[in-house]
């Protein structure tokens, strides 16, 4: 049996000169099971199980301008499309879903504007990703800081510190009153500065 609990449904705003209800079934093939040509493998058992498909289409008032640089003329058709992508394909994997909500939509030709504006996700999703633990006051509990507001700076430049340079950075920062230090989301765990490294080498300045 399936119910809202067994998709994810996206609302994809689409812009077009051409054919926006083309646009939503090809974003729904090519974002889950569809391949450029047709392969043995792509049975209708597989799509059957794992295949997003168009749910709902609602026309919107066209657009002279389009959002989108277009050499195209005339009226830009707009839609809401709603398309479900079964939670077998995607399951609570946050890489997985950014990577089928987007990753390929921008290499379909045709659109003058494109992006997602609503999201339904099931209650496993929920459940697998609770959300902040502590809030306000257990955040000022940890912090130590009950009586002024919390200040938290990111280290910069956001990458080429080496984990001595960014622990000396630290240590100023923590001198001059700041209560919390993140990385930039750019820095991961580059040779010059793992992560692990980078913790070892900050730990002692906090």
């Amino acid at each position: 049996m399936t119910t809202a609990q067994s998709f994810i449904t996206l609302t994809y705003l689409i812009e077009t000169a051409g054919n926006p209800e083309a646009l939503a079934a090809q974003i729904a093939s090519d974002q889950s099971t569809g391949t450029f040509v047709a392969v043995p493998g792509e049975t209708e058992e597989l799509k059957n199980r794992v295949a997003a498909r168009v749910v709902a289409l609602r026309p919107l008032p066209p657009v002279a301008v389009p959002s989108f640089p277009s050499d195209a003329a005339g009226r830009f058709h707009r839609v809401e499309a709603d398309i479900a992508f079964p939670f077998e394909a995607i399951g609570t994997d946050l890489a997985a879903l950014m990577t089928i909500a987007i990753g390929g939509v921008y290499s379909i030709r045709g659109f003058t504007g494109i992006r997602i504006i609503d999201m339904k996700l099931p209650e496993a999703f929920g459940k697998a990703w609770p959300g902040p633990q502590f809030g306000v006051a257990g955040t000022r509990r940890l912090t130590g800081v009950h009586d002024r507001p919390i200040i938290g700076t990111i280290i910069k430049p956001a990458l080429g510190l080496r984990p001595h340079e960014t622990a000396a950075l630290v240590r100023d920062v923590i001198d001059a009153g700041v209560d919390f230090v993140k990385d930039d989301e750019k820095l991961m765990s580059p040779a010059y500065s793992p992560l692990e490294a980078r913790v070892k080498a900050i730990m002692p300045m906090i």
